[in-house]
C-alpha cells in the first residue's frame, strides 16, 4: 500500500483510470485496463482487447494484493522523475 500511496504523491494514476479509452494513467507504455484487479490472480487477463497489452495486474498502481505487485513501467519512471523535479523541487 506504501509504495502505491507513494506513486500518488508523486504523480501516477491508477492503471485502470478511465478505462479502455486509451491511455488513462497518461503513460504511453501502461496497458489500459477496463477495472481495477483484486486478489492476486494466478493469470493475467485483457479486459480492453482493443489496445495493445495484458492488464497490468503486477503493477504498483493496481489493486491487487501488494505480494503481487513488483513493478512499475519505464514511463511511469520516468513521469514520476518529472513530477519529482517539477512539482516538488527535487533534483532528478
Amino acid at each position: 500500500v506504501l509504495v502505491h500511496e507513494v506513486g500518488h504523491w508523486v504523480g501516477l494514476y491508477h492503471t485502470f483510470q478511465r478505462g479502455c479509452k486509451g491511455h488513462g494513467d497518461h503513460v504511453s507504455d501502461t496497458p489500459a485496463e477496463a477495472d481495477p484487479t483484486y486478489g492476486c490472480p494466478t493469470e493475467v487477463d485483457d479486459s480492453c482487447p482493443g489496445q495493445p497489452g495484458l492488464d497490468p495486474i503486477h503493477n504498483f498502481m493496481d489493486y491487487t494484493d501488494d505480494p503481487c505487485k513488483n513493478q512499475f513501467t519505464d514511463g511511469q519512471f520516468k513521469r514520476m522523475r518529472k513530477q519529482l523535479k517539477h512539482y516538488r523541487s527535487l533534483p532528478m
